[in-house]
């Protein structure tokens, strides 16, 4: 099964979320910056690690559509 627009979306989607997540008040408790800086670049390293996959599956794969998608 060949990745479409549809999965591309679903993926940034969740990522997003995540993001936003990072970004709001943790529910487990605070975090420091240091702590919220690295969850941010965790999520931006995939987003970026899921392009090159992507990319590789679907020539029609727009890398910063996606990272915009992404929040990034």
């Amino acid at each position: 099964m060949a990745l479409s627009k549809k999965h591309f979306e679903q993926f940034a989607s969740r990522i997003n979320a995540e993001r936003l997540n990072a970004l709001s008040i943790i529910i487990e408790g605070p975090v420091t910056q240091a702590e919220q800086d690295g969850r941010l670049a965790a999520l931006e390293n995939l987003a970026n690690d899921l392009c090159v996959d992507f990319g590789a599956a679907n020539p029609n794969f727009d890398r910063h559509r996606f990272l915009i998608a992404c929040g990034f």
